[in-house]
């Protein structure tokens, strides 16, 4: 698909996370893909509407200053940059449904993408894509599917049938990264 086109049409092609995008010949936005295919970790969940950014998207570009106590800088293209009081970072890219962000402290990081999530807690990478999940850790890579009840770890030893608590990542992980602290103090505020 991407071998007859110029460096330039390719990067348009493509949908910012290195993999060619499906839909870019055509005029809508991707949609969700099913549980049985590439996925949604965040299944149930509606997408993010477009219509209402675009007004804003397309007449404005610059930094806005909330009273959430953050700054975000609108860029072309429907990405948005966040930045709080606390030094939190969080990229939303409301075009193809990406987020990714990293706490004040960089103990948490995450990335969300249509076809799955990222959650980095201190030693912990939880990762999640349609009906599957899987954890990695110090005793090796734990992973399961929603819809079997055995848990496979696979560590130095080889493969074994464990037990394992997997996070829930259907809910707006980035949202949770970047605010730790939702109701930051007046007095930092006034710093």
């Amino acid at each position: 698909m991407l071998q007859g086109l110029d460096a330039y049409d390719r990067e348009e092609e493509e949908s910012l996370t290195g993999e060619p995008c499906l839909c870019a010949d055509l005029e809508e936005e991707p949609g969700v893909l099913s549980l049985e295919g590439c996925g949604n970790a965040r299944a149930g969940r509606a997408a993010i509407d477009l219509d209402t950014w675009q007004g804003l998207l397309h007449s404005y570009y610059g930094p806005v200053v909330s009273s959430c106590a953050t700054v975000s800088v609108f860029l072309k293209y429907g990405v948005r940059v966040d930045i709080s009081l606390e030094r939190a970072v969080r990229v939303v890219n409301y075009k193809m449904n990406c987020t990714a962000a990293i706490s004040s402290s960089g103990e948490r990081s995450c990335a969300c993408h249509p076809c799955g999530c990222v959650l980095q807690e201190g030693a912990y990478v939880h990762m999640g894509t349609g009906a599957r999940l899987a954890k990695i850790s110090s005793r090796g890579v734990a992973f399961t599917s929603l819809n079997r009840g055995l848990v496979y770890l696979v560590d130095a030893s080889g493969t074994k049938s464990t037990t394992e608590r997997f996070q829930n990542l259907t809910y707006d992980l980035a949202l949770s990264v970047f605010n730790i602290n939702p109701e930051p103090d007046v007095e930092s505020f006034n710093e």
